[in-house]
């Protein structure tokens, strides 16, 4: 248990209308100024009063004045000349970020961050870019296109915070949403000092014409919170920041502390009546949650600020909240700075805050104005309305900040006086700690470009190819619907997409409704900028509908699924560029590990297909970025012992920073597109659903973002298995008398296979390939054959291992190594040349895999095993007779003994070719198809050239010097040689200089196999395994040639009648085949080079289903099955890209000039 630390607040600034700072503010609010005003002249780029479309309308607002005389781009970490160039909005950041920071002590030690409420709606500088590209007129600076994650970034940058920075968007909310974060970085001790901020400079003229659709706005321009006759809220903008510390931190340091938060309760309306009405029990449960949090009692409250815009239901609302928190205390006094400047948005619960710090230094309550005829619900009240400055004597001071946001975002904080050498009236009680245990993604939902579902997403992974239907759709179930088709059509595509990948992902899921949060990385829609375009083209005709205002409000990308789906945890929407979705999956573990939830909708996205994103893209973005994406992304998180009690489906497992390597980042631009925000959460839902190596271990993944920050997040895949459509299935009709065994991928391959099976049986016409024929069984046994080093490819086996992962996690459990050991296996970029230990261990664990396909999944009994070359080690492991391969692995690796002794610099063969004179040996390994006798006859002028592997007849492998080689494939003729690339000096005496090392390397404790033979080249027969007998066998086939047809013909003698191989490629398939000839035998291999599908594996059991072996071959068929489950019938399209409002060109275009003869 740790104790909940009261956070200081160490410094303030604003920059908000008729204030340019914290004092000025304070002075103009206690002296009871009104601090609205007319617009300023060209502000809006348009007649307020014919976009408003009101001859008369002269309404003010609340407007900032005299900023650009008092602002100093000098001093930041970043040239001025370039700051100077960005959209006002970042301006305001950076001032008031510099002036909060600069009123507290900043060691050079300290972790420094920052987190922003930022309004994505359409800022000027966004509008003028967007609208740039669509008139084709001079571009302003691209980069104001990003002004929703960008700002945050450039403060980090401009004021060197190296704990990072983010922005939300909570509505009204957000700044307290900000504050509550960044609390949570200090609490964690992952940053040292934090800085909370928020703007809204977003187009004035949008945000009047949209709170006007919404009738929100008052239309006497008059903001009156509490006013019986208020009839609605006026607009206004600025920029507000606090810088925080731990207060035991900011006492030892000496800082000046303004305040002390004591809490801060957060919550949502989740479903309601309306996504702009307010609910009181939602707004109730942050008031609340915020005293549970503190342990303060309500009662010793002594003033509140409330949100109270001046929209009747709104005040009446939460009025009705506060008097059922603070219902047993009386003259509470309540006001709101908005009666002064208006609703400034995201920086309104700020700014309350920062009017509240100016109050309680003062010891003075302001007034609120304009409440001459108050509301009824006042009367016989427990809350006082302050109408006028009154003293604030009481011995300790503690207030109350309310910002409640449409959508259904409540927040609530606490803050209370500090005095010097006191303490707080109480501490906190007692919270939990973090959680140890990891986080799991339970739930996944994707919309990728024309890809909706996981099924398709993973599908265009694997195939690099997308679904010929390239229209830009989202697909919403209509059953459960909780809006009207016709609000969703008039809502941006973002909202839409979301809205499908939420209900993919919560499919299945009943999840807690008051703790489960949704956390959704965005950006801001350009596409916004053309409802104001169009409203200053069109003179007032322009007319936005309501649902489009909504369908257009940043934080309702999130808050949409709160009510679809009644979630009412603390939910929000993040912006950080590429990195958003990213830090809203930070967002989620953190509160999950805390305890503060108990599930989380995480996602993210982005339609970066627009034309205005576009331009900006290719003007600011890596050149890998500019290929447009439209995407959507939600995960399901929960705890991972919770999510294990409920049996859910685990996609992955969310790991704490371990020392796992980096993984290389999947090109999606070329499949997908760059969808901006959803980008790096893409990513991460790839690397989980399909990592780019198969093998179970923890990734870390990357992630660099506009604005210089990056961010490195480290996940554990639980790949589900992935079967491709129209993979091969196994049919089988059995009379009782006989068997034919049909491989099918579709109905009219089987229609097709059935008919050439009958052709077979009428006429004994061929059937080729997938079509087998058996009675009764083979009399003899079964043998498990394993493949050596020298077959291994890249990707061998990958598509097994997709469809059955069980198979590695199975190898994995006694292979430690086993990432390292498939790093090359596995590589998206693979080296051209393997090196010799990454063919052999490679190999190794293919061969494993297949084991535990054979042995696990079909059930089959072997009575033999029967390794060819290095494959006797790998049939050592396979059947567990060497339990583990850990020791092995770092042996070899230790040793060296591929890379000095028997490879690389030959080390053993310089000793043995001493008294040749060659100092500077090379050794090859070539295959060569002649007769033995001729063969023998060139090796025997050749003693350095050795006969390594007898494969089968006419099938040999030769090894030695490179020089007296080439003068052998000279002889023989280089069209019946080829080279094996597996370059190592074994199955030859030379080993002998190294047959010490080589016997210690493999001698391993042995376990017992009961009846299992392992048979040896060593002696041509089988032998019982013991740490000394196998290190013998294993040593002697070193020393000598590998004479496979006789093992083969001894192991037939014995009995064996089946071969099954294991391992990379059919080699050891079609040599016994040639060895064998005519006589009884099955053989097959389970992989194929030439073939990735799961095609031969399928052809191989169906053999062995055809001789009669005993195996449980409808495992195969079970898994590759496809998903049956009936699409829901009633299944909503909506276009998301939709039809613009009319923009008309106003540039004259010329007519050209006529065509003159040169001079």
């Amino acid at each position: 248990m740790t104790i909940f630390t009261p956070i200081a607040i160490v410094g303030q600034s604003c920059i908000l209308p008729g204030a340019l700072c914290v004092q000025t503010l304070w002075e103009r609010v206690l002296a009871a100024e009104d601090l609205l005003s007319s617009c300023p002249e060209g502000r809006w780029r348009a007649n307020p009063a014919a976009v408003m479309g009101r001859a008369d309308w002269n309404n003010r607002a609340g407007y900032v004045r005299g900023f650009d005389q008092i602002f100093d781009a000098e001093g930041f970490k970043m040239p001025a000349a370039e700051i100077l160039a960005l959209d006002p909005l970042v301006h305001w950041v950076l001032h008031t970020g510099r002036e909060a920071l600069g009123q507290t002590t900043r060691p050079a030690s300290a972790r420094v961050g920052a987190v922003l409420g930022n309004l994505s709606l359409p800022s000027e500088g966004l509008a003028h870019f967007a609208e740039s590209v669509w008139l084709d007129t001079q571009r302003p600076n691209p980069l104001d296109r990003f002004m929703s994650g960008l700002p945050a970034h450039l403060l980090a940058r401009a004021l060197d915070l190296d704990a990072g920075a983010f922005a939300l968007d909570a509505a009204c909310a957000s700044s307290l949403y900000a504050i509550k974060l960044a609390i949570d970085r200090l609490h964690d001790h992952t940053a040292d000092i934090m800085l909370a901020g928020a703007v809204n400079r977003a187009d004035q003229l949008f945000l009047h014409i949209g709170f006007g659709a919404l009738q929100a706005l008052s239309p006497t321009g008059q903001s009156r919170p509490f006013h019986r006759n208020a009839d609605g809220l006026v607009p206004s903008e600025g920029a507000a920041c606090i810088a925080l510390k731990r207060l035991d931190d900011a006492e030892q340091a000496g800082d000046h502390i303004l305040g002390v938060i004591r809490a801060v309760g957060l919550s949502n309306d989740g479903r309601s009546q309306g996504l702009l009405v307010p609910s009181s029990k939602g707004q109730v449960r942050a008031v609340e949650a915020a005293y549970q949090m503190s342990g303060i009692d309500p009662g010793t409250v002594s003033l509140i600020e409330c949100h109270a815009t001046g929209t009747a239901l709104g005040d009446g609302k939460e009025l009705e909240s506060l008097e059922r928190v603070f219902g047993q205390t009386a003259g509470v006094p309540i006001g709101s700075l908005k009666s002064n400047i208006g609703h400034t948005i995201t920086v309104a619960g700020l700014a309350g805050l920062l009017k509240v710090l100016g109050a309680m230094e003062a010891g003075t309550r302001p007034p609120t104005l304009h409440v001459e005829e108050p509301l009824e619900a006042l009367q016989n009240s427990p809350l006082r309305l302050l109408t006028a400055a009154e003293p604030w004597d009481v011995a300790h001071r503690i207030a109350a900040v309310s910002a409640f946001g449409f959508g259904g975002n409540n927040s609530h904080l606490i803050v209370e006086q500090w005095t010097p050498r006191s303490k707080p009236l109480t501490r906190a009680p007692a919270v939990a700690s973090p959680t140890d245990d990891t986080i799991a993604i339970v739930g996944i939902g994707v919309v990728a470009g024309p890809c909706h579902g996981r099924e398709a997403f993973v599908h265009a992974l694997r195939t690099q190819t997308l679904p010929a239907d390239r229209s830009f759709e989202a697909h919403i179930p209509l059953k459960g619907l909780r809006f009207p088709p016709k609000d969703l059509e008039a809502s941006l595509g973002q909202q839409l997409l979301i809205l499908e990948a939420a209900h993919e992902a919560l499919a299945g899921h009943d999840l807690p409704r008051k703790r489960t949060s949704v956390l959704i990385g965005m950006g801001c829609d350009p596409d916004i900028v053309r409802h104001g375009l169009a409203a200053r083209q069109q003179d007032g005709t322009h007319q936005l509908s309501a649902a489009q205002v909504i369908g257009s409000l940043p934080n309702i990308v999130a808050n949409r699924l709160n009510a679809q789906f009644d979630l009412a945890g603390p939910s929000y929407v993040i912006s950080a560029e590429q990195l958003s979705g990213i830090v809203a999956l930070e967002q989620a573990v953190r509160a999950l590990q805390m305890g503060e939830i108990d599930a989380a909708l995480v996602g993210a996205v982005d339609l970066s297909t627009s034309d205005a994103h576009q331009a900006a893209a290719r003007a600011v973005l890596p050149s890998e970025h500019h290929q447009p994406g439209d995407a959507a992304v939600v995960l399901v998180l929960k705890r991972t012992k919770d999510a294990r009690l409920s049996g859910d489906t685990i996609f992955a497992l969310l790991q704490h920073q371990s020392d796992a390597p980096p993984t290389a980042a999947q090109d999606f631009t070329t499949i997908f597109g760059h969808a901006h925000a959803a980008s790096g959460l893409l990513r991460f839902t790839a690397a989980a659903l399909h990592p780019q190596s198969p093998v179970p271990g923890t990734l870390r993944l990357t992630i660099e973002a506009l604005g210089c920050a990056t961010r490195s997040i480290d996940l554990q895949p639980n790949p589900q298995p992935f079967v491709a459509p129209n993979t091969a299935r196994i049919y089988l009709e059995d009379d009782g008398l006989n068997r034919t065994v049909i491989v099918a991928a579709t109905a009219d391959e089987l229609a097709q296979k059935r008919q050439r099976a009958a052709q077979f049986i009428a006429e004994r016409k061929a059937p080729g390939e997938g079509v087998y024929f058996g009675h009764g069984s083979l009399d003899g046994e079964v043998a498990s054959l394993f493949t050596g080093a020298a077959a291994a490819y890249h990707n061998m086996g990958r598509t097994l291992v997709d469809a059955f992962p069980e198979l590695l996690e199975a190898v994995a459990r006694r292979f430690a190594y086993l990432p390292e050991a498939t790093r090359w296996t596995y590589s998206p970029e693979p080296a051209e040349r393997p090196t010799p230990l990454e063919k052999l261990f490679g190999s190794s664990v293919l061969c494993q895999a297949h084991a535990e396909f054979t042995h696990g999944v079909l059930g089959l009994q072997p009575h033999a095993a029967i390794g060819f070359s290095s494959g006797e080690t790998n049939a050592l492991f396979a059947m567990g007779a060497w339990p583990r391969m850990d020791a092995l692995y770092t042996e070899f690796c230790a040793s060296n003994a591929f890379t000095e002794a028997l490879g690389g610099h030959f080390d053993v063969l310089k000793r043995a070719w001493k008294e040749h004179d060659i100092t500077q040996p090379r050794w090859e390994s070539w295959r060569t198809v002649v007769p033995l006798a001729e063969l023998l006859e060139a090796l025997e002028s050749e003693p350095l050239v050795h006969l390594t592997l007898i494969h089968a007849p006419g099938d040999y492998a030769i090894g030695g010097e490179s020089q007296a080689i080439a003068r052998i494939i000279t002889r023989l003729g280089p069209d019946r040689t080829r080279h094996l690339d597996y370059d190592i000096a074994v199955h030859c005496p030379e080993l002998g200089h190294y047959a010490k090392t080589w016997r210690t390397l493999h001698t391993r404790p042995t376990r017992s196999v009961p009846n299992i033979r392992f048979y040896s080249h060593a002696t041509g027969t089988h032998y019982t395994p013991t740490p000394q007998s196998t290190a013998d066998a294993l040593l002697a086939q070193a020393l000598h040639t590998v004479d496979f047809p006789r093992l083969i013909e001894n192991a037939y003698s014995d009995g064996i009648r089946i071969f099954i191989e294991h391992g990379p490629q059919t080699t050891l398939t079609h040599w016994i085949h040639r060895i064998l000839g005519d006589r009884p035998h099955t053989a097959v291999s389970l992989d194929s080079s030439t073939d990735s599908t799961l095609r031969p594996l399928a052809n191989a059991i169906a053999q062995l289903i055809a001789a009669g072996v005993p195996l449980d071959w409808q495992a195969y068929n079970d898994r590759i099955a496809p998903h049956t489950s009936a699409p829901d019938p009633a299944i909503l399209t909506f276009a998301t890209h939709t039809t613009p409002p009319e923009i008309r060109n106003q540039v004259q275009i010329m007519e050209p000039a006529p065509w003159l003869p040169p001079i």
